[in-house]
């Protein structure tokens, strides 16, 4: 049986990096884990917590031994069926655990700068049209890239879409059985707010305002569909 505690665990670099997350999740519904804070005592327990969000990191290779902890919370999530949400650095964490691979290099054979600060269109699956998390990035809406590593379809995985228009193909969003597991890996950012694209260092040269609205618009709905799909999960394990 679950716990009464309906709260979402999301463990990031900073509170503020939830960005969207805290427009979806009002404080109640949330607890935040520092990533880097030796002295928390927070903990994330499958049975309490509504779902499990690892937000992205620039640090390190998934792989690394440095994200053990993650590691651990992510192998009780699966375990447990709790919903689970990796974004960029988390994305990679899920594909790494499913390819068994904790080496400390990356999961890329060739790595290149071509996604970090800019926006693309995904190509979408044609299993991937239908998924009430990514289906609508069929239109053409741009998502926000910002990572040097990448993966291919995980072991296990359904690939949902991959990169498009770039020299190296790699998967950009995957999930694992049915979308009623809600166990998902986006390799883009969803969660930026418009506030965040603005102000913060995202891009060398800052996107045309419409263009972004669009693109938060796109992340909000990916976000707002998982986060409905795993609070359904919740309800009927209790």
């Amino acid at each position: 049986m679950l716990g009464n505690d309906p709260s979402f665990f999301v463990s990031g670099c900073a509170e503020s990096d939830v960005g969207l997350f805290g427009v979806i999740m009002p404080g109640r519904m949330r607890v935040f884990s520092p990533r880097w804070d030796t002295h928390a005592t927070i903990d994330f327990v499958p049975e309490k917590h509504a779902g499990l969000i690892i937000l992205g990191d620039g640090e390190g290779w998934a792989t690394s031994v440095r994200y053990q902890r993650e590691r651990e919370w992510l192998a009780k999530a699966l375990q447990y069926g709790t919903p689970f949400l990796g974004i960029c650095y988390g994305a990679q964490l899920l594909a790494a655990y499913l390819d068994k691979k904790s080496d400390g290099k990356p999961l890329a054979k060739v790595r290149t700068k071509e996604h970090i600060g800019m926006l693309s269109e995904i190509t979408v699956a044609v299993g991937g049209k239908t998924d009430p998390v990514v289906g609508h990035l069929a239109e053409g809406a741009l998502v926000t890239q910002y990572h040097e590593d990448a993966f291919q379809e995980p072991s296990g995985a359904i690939a949902l879409g991959w990169s498009k228009g770039h020299s190296h193909r790699h998967c950009e969003a995957f999930r694992i059985g049915e979308p009623e597991a809600a166990v998902y890996g986006l390799q883009f950012h969803p969660e930026p707010t418009l506030e965040m694209l603005q102000n913060e260092q995202w891009f060398k040269t800052t996107p045309p305002l419409t263009t972004l609205q669009r693109t938060v618009e796109a992340g909000e709905r990916a976000l707002r569909a998982w986060v409905e799909l795993a609070i359904t999960r919740r309800s009927e394990r209790c």
